[in-house]
C-alpha cells in the first residue's frame, strides 16, 4: 500500500438508533484535532445524514441551505451505479479492475472538501463522500442496484469484489483514516461495510436484547478486529444498567482483541452513557462541553484505533490504550461554528434586566457581562428584603434609575420597574431572574414575575427568562417557574448556554469592550454545582412506579431515604424506610421459594436496610434515658435487623452478604450518642466477633469483597470508644485508650487504601484526627503539637477526598473534611479560607442539605469581626429558622456559644431561640439552649429582661427539665457571679421571690 497507509474502520449498529453516527463524527473530529486526515464516507444509503455533523461547506453561495446543496452531491451510490453501468457495458471479458480503476479515477469529483476547517492549521482536516444525489430516484436507484454485479468468484472459489479492494486501497492512500458509516442488520450494505471493506470494525450497540445480540453474532462472524461499544447508557437506572453491563461484558470479553488491553479498563474507558444534549440535533464534537461524558469516551475510542492502527505492518499489536484528546477551539471559532451548526433563537429583545438577591450578586455580575459580550444591553438589579442603608445608594453595580425603595409597596414598585423599562427599551426586553433562596423570599419578587407574566404574549414569549443557580428544589415552587440550570457546567459550556438562553439582541449592537479584549469564557464563572440527588431520587421512584417494577420501588424509596437522612429531613427519611420496609416484606413472604432464594435474599437485605434507616433516623431524637420509647425503638428495629441475617449466615452461599448486613448494624450502633454500659460492651463483643469471622486463619489476605466491610468495623470500633473514656471495662488509661483506638482507625485506612476506596480511608482518617483532637485539653504544652497532628490527619483526608472524586464521598462527608481542616488551621487567615471552601460547597445543594451553610456560616462568623461578624451570624440564624433544621448534639450545643450574644440584635435572637427550642436535639440539648438565652437576655438588658427570663423560665418548666440538671449546666458552664445571677432569674419568681420549683 502506498501513500499515507491509512486504515479504514467501519462504525456499524445492528439497529438505528444506538448513536453510531454521533460516536463517528466526533470520533472524526477527534482524529482531525490531533492533525489527521479524516475521510468519512455514508454508506448508510437508505437512511443518510452523517453530513449534518459537519457544517462547513467551502464556497457555498450565500442563501443556499447547506444540507440541501450536500445532498444534491454525488456519493457512492452513484459510484456503485457508474460501476455495475461499466460493467454491464464491458460483458464478460473486461478485467473488473480495471472497470474499477477507470471509474475510480474520477474519484475526486466525488469528495466534499475541506469540512474541518478549524483544525487545518493543526494538519487536520476532514473531507467527505456522502450517500448520493437525493433527487426523486433515489429511492428506485437504490432498491433496483444489483448487489451481485459488485463481486467476483476467485480461483479458490470465494467471492470478492475488485471494486470495494480499488476503492478502499485508493482511499487509504490518500487519508489516515476512512471512517464508514455502515447501515444497519445484516444486509447487503453492511456486509460490504463490515466483511468486504473494514481494516476494523466499530460495533456499537444499544442495551436492549435483539440489539446486543445482533451485535454479538456480528462479532462473533467478522473476519477483522472488532471494538464492540456499548451506546446510550441510561444512567438514572443504575440497577438495571449495572445488569446490562454483566450482560454484555459476560458475551464479548473473550472476543476483544489482544491489544484492547484490560476489558475491565476497555469496558470503563469506551462505554458511552445517554446524554440529553445529544439528542436534540447532530452536535460537532467541538462544540461540546469540556468533559462531556459522550467525548470522553469517544476520546479512549479514537486512542484505541490509533493504537491499533499503528502495528499494521506487523500485525496488531498488544498492549494498553491512550486517549486522544479533542483540541478545543478558541472562542471565536467557536462562536462561528456553532452560528453555521446549531438552530439559533430569533431575536426577541435588545434590553436585559438581571435580577438578582445580595448572595448572588457574584453570578449576577457574571451574567451582566456574558450578556453584554453578546451585544445587549443591561440592567442589574439588586432585591432587597429591607430598606438599604443610606450609604449603599450608590453601589456599584446598582442601576440609580431603576434602583428600589425598601418601604415601597412591593406591587407597587415592580409596576414602576416594568413601567421604566418599558420607556427605556421601548417594549422590547427580557427579564433574568437569578433563582435562589433569598431571591425567592425578597417582597417584590412574587408582584415582579406575576407583572411579567401579564407582559407575555405570543410574540413576546421569551421575556422571562429565570436562571437557577443553585440545586434548590424548593426556590422555583412559590414562583412556578422553570429555571435554565447554570450551576454544575464547565465554564466554556455555561457561557455557551447562557448564548443559546438569550439568543441574538434584537438590534445590531457591538459587544462590551474594544476588539480583541473579550474575556476568557471561564473568566469569573461562579463556580459549579453537583446535580440534585434528590430530584434524580424522585425520578427514578416515579419511573419504577410508572413500571410497576416492585424491587426497583423498594430501591428507590431506600434511596430516597438515605438522601433525605444526609439532609436532616429525619420526617421524610422515616417516611421513606418505612414504605420501603412494607413493601420488601410483603414481597419477600409472596416470593416462591426456600429463605436462600435469591429473590427472597434480596428482599430480606432490602428489609435490613430500611430498618437500619428507621435506625438512624431516629439515632438523634434519643435522649440520656433508655426507657424512652425511641430508644427502645431503636434498639428493636437495629436487633430485627441483625436477626434476618440468620438464615443467610448458616448460608455459605449467602454469608459474605450476611457479614456486610451485619457490619452496617454495628456501625449505626456505633454512633448511637445515648449507648450505655451494656449496650456499648453489646456493640464492641459483636464487633470484634465480626471481624475475627471476617478475617482468615491463618492469616491470608482478606477476600476482596469482605475487606470493605473488615475496615467498616474497625472503624465503628474507633468510633465507638468515643463513649467511654478508659476502654469497654474502665481499666485502661485514656492515653492507651486513644492510641487503641487510633490503631484501628489506622488499620481501617490501610485496608480501604488498598481497596482503592478513598472515600473511606477519608473518613478513617478523620476520625484519627478528631481522637488526636481529644487532647486539646491536656496541657498547654502539647496544644500547639495536638493541633499540627489534627491539621496533617484532615490535610490526609482532604487528599483521599480529591482521589475519591466528586461521586464517591457525599457531600456532607466533603463538606465535614473541609470544616474539620478549618478548625484545625494555624492562621485566622488559612481557617477562614478553608470555611469559605467548605461554604461554597454547602450553598451548592443548599436545598439538600441546608444544615451545612448554616455550620459554614458559623465558623465564618467567629473567624470575623464587626459587621462581617453580624452578617456571617446573621445568615446563619435566618436559614436556620426559615428551613426547620434539625442539626446534630454537638453543633447545636454550640450554634447559641458566646461569640454570638454581642452580635444578635435582641429581636432576632428571640426568633432564633424559639427555633432552636423547637429543633433542639433531646431534652438535655434544649434546656442547654435555653439558658445560654436567658443568659444573653441578662446581658443584653433592657426594661423587660426578667419577664423575658421567665418566659424561658416557664418553658423549661413545661419541658419538664429537671431543676437539678439546669443548675449542673449552670455550675459546668458559667463563672460564680453569672452563675449565681442566671440561677436567681431562671429559679426565683421575680414578684412572689418564692422558688418556681
Amino acid at each position: 500500500m502506498s501513500g499515507r497507509g491509512g486504515r479504514l474502520v467501519t462504525f456499524y449498529s445492528f439497529k438505528g438508533g444506538v448513536g453510531r453516527s454521533t460516536v463517528l463524527a466526533t470520533v472524526a473530529w477527534i482524529l482531525a484535532s490531533s492533525g489527521r486526515r479524516v475521510l468519512v464516507v455514508d454508506m448508510d444509503l437508505d437512511s443518510p445524514g452523517v453530513h449534518r455533523f459537519f457544517p462547513d461547506i467551502p464556497g457555498l453561495a450565500p442563501g443556499l441551505d447547506p444540507d440541501l446543496w450536500v445532498r444534491r452531491q454525488s456519493g457512492m451510490l452513484d459510484l456503485l451505479l457508474r460501476y455495475v453501468a461499466r460493467r454491464a457495458r464491458g460483458g464478460a471479458g473486461e478485467d473488473p479492475a480495471e472497470a474499477a480503476d477507470q471509474i475510480l479515477a474520477g474519484l475526486g469529483r466525488y469528495i466534499i472538501e475541506k469540512l474541518g476547517a478549524e483544525y487545518r492549521e493543526h494538519g487536520g482536516d476532514i473531507h467527505l463522500i456522502q450517500a448520493g444525489y437525493a433527487d426523486r430516484d433515489y429511492s428506485r436507484h437504490l432498491i433496483d442496484l444489483p448487489w451481485n454485479q459488485l463481486f467476483v468468484t476467485g480461483p479458490d472459489g470465494q467471492s470478492w469484489s475488485p471494486f470495494l479492494e480499488k476503492f478502499r486501497e485508493r482511499v487509504c492512500a490518500d487519508y489516515d483514516y476512512v471512517l464508514v458509516d455502515s447501515r444497519t442488520g445484516l444486509g447487503e450494505l453492511a456486509s460490504i461495510s463490515t466483511m468486504s471493506m473494514a481494516h476494523l470494525v466499530v460495533n456499537c450497540f444499544g442495551m436492549s436484547r435483539q440489539g446486543m445480540r445482533g451485535a454479538y453474532e456480528l462479532t462473533r462472524s467478522a473476519r477483522v478486529p472488532v471494538l464492540p461499544v456499548p451506546t446510550r447508557i441510561e444512567l438514572t437506572e443504575p440497577r438495571r444498567a449495572e445488569v446490562a453491563r454483566q450482560n454484555y461484558r459476560r458475551q464479548f470479553n473473550d472476543r476483544l482483541p489482544p491489544w484492547a488491553g484490560d476489558p475491565d479498563t476497555y469496558w470503563r474507558s469506551v462505554e458511552i452513557p445517554y446524554h440529553h444534549m445529544w439528542a436534540l440535533e447532530e452536535i460537532p464534537a467541538p462544540l461540546s462541553s469540556v468533559g462531556d461524558p459522550v467525548v470522553r469516551a469517544c476520546e479512549h475510542l479514537a486512542g484505541l484505533i490509533e493504537y491499533g492502527a499503528s502495528g499494521q505492518a506487523g500485525g496488531w499489536p498488544v498492549g494498553g490504550l491512550d486517549t486522544v484528546p479533542l483540541r478545543a477551539l478558541d472562542r471565536d471559532r467557536h462562536t462561528s461554528l456553532q452560528a453555521r451548526a446549531l438552530r439559533q433563537r430569533e431575536p426577541a429583545y435588545s434590553h436585559l434586566l438581571v435580577s438578582f438577591a445580595e448572595l448572588e450578586r457574584p453570578w449576577a455580575s457574571w451574567l451582566a457581562g456574558q450578556a453584554r459580550e453578546l451585544g445587549f444591553e443591561v440592567i442589574e438589579h439588586l432585591v432587597r428584603a429591607a430598606k438599604p442603608p443610606a450609604a449603599d445608594d450608590g453601589a456599584a453595580g446598582i442601576t440609580r434609575d431603576v434602583g428600589i425603595n425598601g418601604d415601597e409597596d412591593p406591587t407597587l414598585e415592580a409596576n414602576r420597574l416594568v413601567s421604566q423599562l418599558h420607556e427605556k427599551a421601548e417594549g422590547s426586553f427580557g427579564v433574568v431572574p437569578v433563582l435562589s433562596w433569598d431571591y425567592a423570599a425578597a417582597p417584590v419578587v412574587g408582584p415582579l414575575v406575576e407583572q411579567l407574566r401579564g407582559e407575555l404574549t405570543p410574540s413576546k414569549d421569551l421575556c422571562l427568562l429565570p436562571v437557577a443557580v443553585y440545586a434548590e428544589e424548593i426556590i422555583g415552587r412559590p414562583l412556578e417557574l422553570n429555571a435554565t440550570r447554570l450551576y454544575d457546567l464547565e465554564p466554556h459550556l455555561a457561557s455557551q448556554v447562557v448564548a443559546d438562553l438569550l439568543g441574538p439582541p434584537l438590534r445590531d449592537a457591538p459587544p462590551a469592550g474594544p476588539a480583541g479584549s473579550r474575556r476568557p469564557a471561564g473568566e469569573d464563572y461562579p463556580g459549579a454545582v453537583p446535580d440534585d440527588p434528590v430530584r434524580l431520587a424522585a425520578q427514578a421512584l416515579e419511573t419504577a412506579l410508572r413500571r410497576q417494577d416492585p424491587h426497583e420501588i423498594v430501591e428507590q424509596l431506600l434511596r430516597g431515604g438515605e438522601l433525605a437522612l444526609a439532609g436532616y429531613r429525619r420526617q421524610s427519611a422515616r417516611g421513606d424506610f418505612s414504605r420501603a420496609l412494607e413493601r420488601a416484606t410483603d414481597e419477600e413472604r409472596t416470593s416462591p421459594g426456600p429463605a436462600t432464594d435469591p429473590t427472597r435474599v434480596a428482599y430480606r437485605l432490602m428489609r435490613a436496610r430500611a430498618l437500619i434507616g428507621l435506625a438512624r433516623a431516629a439515632v438523634t431524637q434519643l435522649g440520656r434515658s433508655e426507657l424512652s420509647e425511641q430508644f427502645r425503638q431503636w434498639q428493636d428495629d437495629l436487633e430485627r435487623a441483625w436477626k434476618l441475617a440468620d438464615p443467610l449466615w448458616a448460608d455459605q452461599t449467602h454469608r459474605s452478604a450476611a457479614l456486610r448486613l451485619r457490619t452496617r448494624v454495628l456501625v449505626v450502633r456505633a454512633d448511637n450518642p445515648a449507648m450505655s454500659k451494656d449496650e456499648f460492651n453489646v456493640a464492641w463483643e459483636r464487633l470484634r466477633a465480626l471481624i475475627k469471622a471476617m478475617t482468615p486463619r491463618p492469616p491470608t489476605p482478606i477476600a476482596t469483597e469482605l475487606a470493605t466491610s473488615v475496615a467498616e468495623c474497625l472503624l465503628a470500633l474507633a468510633r465507638l470508644g468515643r463513649s467511654r473514656r478508659r476502654g469497654p471495662d474502665g481499666a485502661v488509661s485514656e492515653s492507651a485508650w486513644r492510641e487503641q483506638r487510633t490503631g484501628y482507625a489506622l488499620e481501617a485506612q490501610e485496608l480501604f487504601g488498598v481497596n482503592r476506596d478513598f472515600a473511606g480511608a477519608a473518613r478513617a482518617t478523620i476520625e484519627i484526627g478528631l481522637i488526636r483532637a481529644e487532647r486539646f485539653g491536656e496541657s498547654d504544652g502539647t496544644r500547639d503539637l495536638v493541633r499540627d497532628q489534627v491539621r496533617f490527619a484532615y490535610q490526609d483526608a482532604a487528599r483521599y477526598m480529591d482521589r475519591a472524586g466528586p461521586d464517591d464521598l457525599s457531600l456532607p462527608e466533603q463538606h465535614e473534611i473541609l470544616t474539620g481542616l478549618g478548625l484545625a488551621e494555624t492562621t485566622a487567615e488559612q481557617a477562614k479560607r478553608t470555611h469559605l471552601r467548605a461554604l461554597t460547597r454547602a450553598r451548592k445543594a443548599e436545598g439538600i442539605f441546608p444544615n451545612l451553610a448554616v455550620r459554614s456560616y458559623y465558623h465564618l462568623g467567629k473567624l470575623s469581626e464587626d459587621t462581617e461578624r453580624y452578617e456571617y451570624f446573621g445568615w446563619a440564624i435566618s436559614r436556620w429558622s426559615n428551613r426547620s433544621i434539625g442539626v446534630v448534639e454537638e453543633y447545636a450545643d454550640a450554634f447559641l456559644a458566646d461569640e454570638v450574644r454581642d452580635w444578635i440584635h435582641d429581636e432576632r435572637y428571640d426568633r432564633a431561640f424559639r427555633t432552636r427550642a423547637q429543633l433542639a436535639v433531646g431534652p438535655e440539648a434544649a434546656m442547654r439552649a435555653a439558658v445560654r438565652a436567658a443568659w444573653t437576655k441578662l446581658r443584653l438588658g433592657g426594661q423587660h429582661r426578667e419577664q423575658d427570663v421567665a418566659v424561658i423560665a416557664g418553658w423549661l418548666d413545661k419541658r419538664r427539665v429537671p431543676s437539678s440538671a439546669t443548675q449542673t449546666f449552670i455550675d459546668r458552664s458559667f463563672g460564680v457571679h453569672d452563675a449565681a445571677e442566671l440561677s436567681f432569674a431562671l429559679f426565683v419568681d421575680p414578684v412572689s421571690r418564692r422558688h418556681r420549683r
